[in-house]
């Protein structure tokens, strides 16, 4: 489903990701970890356009996008959330979610639109906080309110950064189950995350950064054991 191909982005003399090449299948649910400054985030902005790549390239579905505008990315079916929150924090839930379906659904009607958002709503037990400001929300919901918009635009592929950082252990039950549930119905998704407990028990496959490199894949017992990530982690 994602590719890339000798990858690399240079901010001056550093390259935060450094030929990369790495391959996501169709159905994954991928953890990415490493220490910070790796180029977790980096990859993100990527692969849904924010930033361009220096060299290499970046294949979705087949079809390079590298060179693509973010919101031509999205209209492909790649989606993203954020590790600070990037919802309209004078909008409403519901406007929110509503401006989110609208990207890639611009010849709905408005019926359509408020039905899925409903359904949207309901799917993430927010439904009582539909007419409530965005930027009244805790943290914990803001994020649910980040998947609720990804859902809205039915991608193929979603990117989440940090969705679990700083939450309640019942929200983050909340998001765990919600992605599970997306996922049985053919969401395909690249995980960032430091919570290492829930990518293992997410992610059948976890990929490992260190300096914008691969140094390790597998599951999580595998990698907790390897000596390179060990290394990367606690500084040799």
């Amino acid at each position: 489903m994602l590719e890339t191909h000798e990858l690399t982005k240079r901010f001056g003399g550093v390259a935060a990701i450094n030929e990369l090449s790495f391959k996501i299948e169709k159905g994954e649910i991928r953890g990415l970890i490493g220490p910070n400054g790796s180029g977790k985030t980096t990859l993100m902005n990527l692969i849904n356009g924010i930033i361009s790549p220096t060299s290499g390239q970046i294949y979705f579905a087949g079809q390079r996008i590298d060179k693509l505008e973010p919101h031509e990315i999205s209209h492909r079916g790649i989606a993203r959330t954020f590790q600070i929150s990037k919802l309209f924090m004078k909008m409403t839930v519901s406007q929110n979610l509503l401006t989110a379906f609208y990207t890639t659904h611009s010849h709905a009607d408005k019926e359509a639109a408020e039905e899925k958002s409903l359904k949207v709503l309901e799917f993430l037990e927010l439904s009582h906080l539909k007419d409530e400001l965005a930027g009244r929300l805790s943290g914990g919901q803001q994020i649910l309110m980040e998947i609720g918009r990804t859902l809205m635009m039915d991608p193929i592929l979603c990117l989440m950064d940090e969705p679990f950082a700083g939450v309640s252990p019942v929200i983050k039950g909340k998001i765990v189950d919600s992605l599970r549930e997306m996922n049985e119905k053919g969401i395909t998704f690249v995980i960032v995350s430091h919570e290492m407990p829930t990518v293992k028990t997410l992610c059948k496959k976890t990929t490992v950064l260190s300096q914008g490199q691969i140094i390790a894949e597998g599951d999580m017992t595998e990698i907790a054991n390897d000596a390179r990530v060990i290394d990367a982690y606690l500084g040799g």
